[in-house]
């Protein structure tokens, strides 16, 4: 069960002076207040008579916060045709966590054992505060009506906080915390309209660098996702845009993206993998692409300098087209669509089989209906080209059971090829 209680306010002011120099100003204010109640069991059905509970461990948490927030913005016509706006925002956050375990038994009973630094037993708490000031700028020229350039910087902020977890006598508040992330980078654009607005061009070049960037992987030993913090993220790309009027009923589209994300001094866990009993370091080989993290024990660790973070593949492209054709008081409408996907991990600790080929998948569909949408007959198709390609994958509880061998993998698989019926009325 979680049940969270939100509330937020902004209040804003906008200036409308007639000469070159407005502002823009105001303050945010959000409290969030969460309590979720964990109970457990890991394996299904197994009742254990000295205890009369089937669950592994309950847990009871609660998590709040408060945001703070002030942010302004001066927005300044150099010309009729150049722009500067700049501004930033200050924001204060602040957060509390309490983890009671009412219940455990193995290596959860942990009700009567008393955490360092804490004052009752089976009790973890922790307080998480940080300001933040982040400032942007803008630089737009305007060349003619219908073409737009601009250049910008920016920064951004996303607070840290903490997991819930199933605390172990092993459990510290250190493993249930993470920090926060920051980016900063810039973007420089154009937008056009040719041919008497029916083709329309967006191109955008991008770079970003993220610091401390928030990761979220499962770990099969703690048994919960685990946010944590890479060292960070580089991305440079360029997308582009394309939208074409051909006639009064057809339309096209295409659009591209180069994104190269990659990490940088960043270290995290290895997937799934145990060793034969009696494996020593003169006799233990790593799998592939992990390493020891110490220099005498087994423990693994996985180096991800210059790869890509899961599921961010390198290059992805779409493109379509749109047909809306009346037919008397009628219209029949046909779309289709195909997307391409560079290869990518699904999986955040890079487990080999969780690799996703490049795919390609299609949509169609074809419609007949009334102009107004009063009523509608449809028939739609997605996925047609039946890919059945990863969307998330992480390492299986208890799925090293074999040693030597790399842990089992689950993950979650996109839905294959499916056509449908549809009929709407309007009343």
């Amino acid at each position: 069960h979680d049940d969270i209680t939100e509330f937020s306010q902004e209040l804003r002011a906008v200036t409308n002076f007639s000469g070159p120099l407005n502002l823009v100003g105001g303050l945010y204010f959000q409290s969030t207040d969460r309590h979720i109640l964990s109970d457990v069991a890991l394996r299904s059905g197994v009742y254990r008579p000295a205890t009369g509970r089937y669950d592994d461990t309950d847990n009871r948490i609660h998590m709040s916060g408060k945001t703070y927030s002030a942010f302004g913005q001066i927005l300044f016509n150099i010309t009729d045709q150049i722009e500067l706006d700049a501004g930033g925002r200050f924001t204060r956050e602040t957060k509390k966590d309490f983890q009671r375990v009412i219940f455990g038994q193995g290596p959860f009973d942990v009700v009567d054992y008393l955490y360092p630094g804490e004052s009752e037993p089976g009790v973890i708490t922790g307080h998480y505060a940080e300001n933040n000031f982040s400032p942007e700028v803008t630089l737009t020229w305007h060349p003619s009506s219908y073409q737009t350039l601009y250049a910008s910087y920016r920064t951004g902020f996303k607070s840290g906080g903490f997991t819930a977890g199933l605390p172990t006598r092993a459990t510290r508040i250190g493993d249930l915390d993470f920090g926060s992330s920051k980016a900063k980078g810039g973007e420089i654009g154009y937008k056009g309209q040719f041919f008497d607005r029916k083709l329309k061009v967006t191109l955008t070049g991008f770079y970003y660098d993220f610091d401390q960037l928030q990761v979220n992987a499962y770990d099969p030993v703690r048994v919960a996702f685990v946010v944590g913090n890479a060292g960070a993220v580089h991305q440079r790309g360029v997308e582009g845009e394309v939208n074409y009027q051909a006639t009064d009923w057809l339309s096209l589209h295409a659009a591209a993206t180069y994104a190269h994300n990659r990490f940088k001094d960043y270290a995290g866990a290895c997937y799934s993998y145990s060793f034969p009993t009696g494996t020593t370091r003169a006799t233990a080989t790593p799998p592939p692409n992990c390493s020891f993290a110490t220099p005498t024990g087994l423990t693994l660790q996985q180096e991800f300098d210059g790869r890509a973070p899961a599921r961010s593949p390198d290059f992805t492209a779409s493109g379509g087209f749109l047909v809306d054709y009346p037919v008397g008081d009628n219209r029949i409408t046909l779309s289709g669509d195909a997307f391409y996907t560079d290869g990518y991990y699904a999986s955040d600790t890079m487990a080999p089989s969780t690799y996703q080929d490049a795919f390609v998948r299609a949509n169609a569909s074809i419609s007949y209906g009334a102009y107004d949408d009063r009523w509608k007959l449809a028939v739609i198709g997605r996925n047609l080209t039946n890919k059945y390609y990863l969307l998330y994958a992480s390492d299986r509880t208890g799925g090293a059971s074999i040693p030597g061998a790399i842990g089992e993998q689950r993950a979650y698989v996109a839905r294959g090829a499916e056509v449908s019926l549809q009929a709407s009325f309007k009343f």
